[in-house]
């Protein structure tokens, strides 16, 4: 019997071991991609063709596709929308929320400690408003690197890591690119401001395999974080200003599903453990 377990045992450690080498050289590959965006954000910088791309893009995005669909993918790249539709996923990716919501933090403090450091000028300070398509409230200050950009990419390349399927990994890329792209079309970001966002966002979202093992089981003062951590966005997106408009219906949908689907998780897997700890010591 004792051969039989220390034998089971070395094969999940075996097994552990795998998945991790595994996992560290996917990182790795993925970890490319964050060094080609930023190659692409100096080159633009050093070739001093910033302004006129941005003029470019602000106008040709504008031409091949409704503002009204560039005001509605700037909305899913803010962090608040994100933040609500996640709890769509709470059921059966905890790990996945939880990893998203810590990985955030040092995201979030990272772009703002640049931002607050450089205090780069936006598009609406350098150029006339009327001469830009304007989409959205005319942020002045702040540029680099954008927000949005580097929670979309976050998202991404946590989910691109765990999907395996080409058409999800396209669309994927194709949601994170347009929610990018969308800070151009509605005025407010330059494009190194997006590239530098996205290089940011996609370095720490490919860490999340890596963070999952340290979570390890979901024990109940987490999913208590989660809970409370997507409730309050959820609640906060109804009252929060996007900076565009016309999104309002898409808005408020996302709230009302982020606390129903954050409620019910709350009601099924953080009160329920809740009882189970009750009846145990009762």
């Amino acid at each position: 019997m004792k051969t039989i377990n220390h034998s089971l045992n070395m094969n999940h450690s075996l097994n552990i071991k795998h998945n991790l080498n595994i996992n560290h050289r996917k990182t790795f590959r993925l970890s490319v991609i964050s060094g080609i965006l930023l190659l692409g954000c100096l080159g633009i910088q050093l070739s001093g063709t910033n302004q006129s791309l941005f003029l470019t893009l602000n106008s040709r995005l504008n031409t091949l596709i409704s503002p009204f669909v560039w005001q509605s993918f700037t909305l899913m790249g803010d962090t608040l929308w994100i933040a609500a539709i996640m709890a769509l996923g709470l059921a059966r990716r905890e790990r996945w929320v939880l990893s998203a919501l810590l990985l955030a933090i040092p995201t979030t403090l990272l772009v703002q400690g640049i931002k607050q450091s450089l205090g780069v000028e936006r598009p609406p300070a350098v150029f006339d408003i009327s001469t830009l398509e304007m989409l959205a409230s005319p942020l002045t200050l702040s540029a680099f690197p954008s927000g949005h950009s580097a929670t979309v990419f976050l998202v991404a390349a946590m989910l691109i890591t765990h999907v395996k399927r080409p058409l999800f990994i396209s669309l994927i890329w194709l949601w994170a690119t347009l929610c990018a792209l969308s800070r151009i079309a509605v005025g407010v970001h330059w494009p190194t401001d997006i590239l530098a966002g996205a290089a940011i966002g996609w370095l720490f979202g490919i860490l999340v395999p890596l963070l999952e093992p340290q979570i390890g089981k979901m024990q109940h003062p987490k999913r208590w974080l989660v809970f409370i951590a997507i409730y309050l966005c959820s609640v906060g997106l109804f009252v929060h200003d996007p900076g565009v408009e016309n999104v309002l219906l898409l808005q408020y949908v996302t709230a009302f599903l982020g606390l129903i689907f954050s409620i019910q998780y709350c009601s099924r897997r953080v009160l329920r453990i809740r009882e189970d700890v009750h009846v145990i010591h009762s």
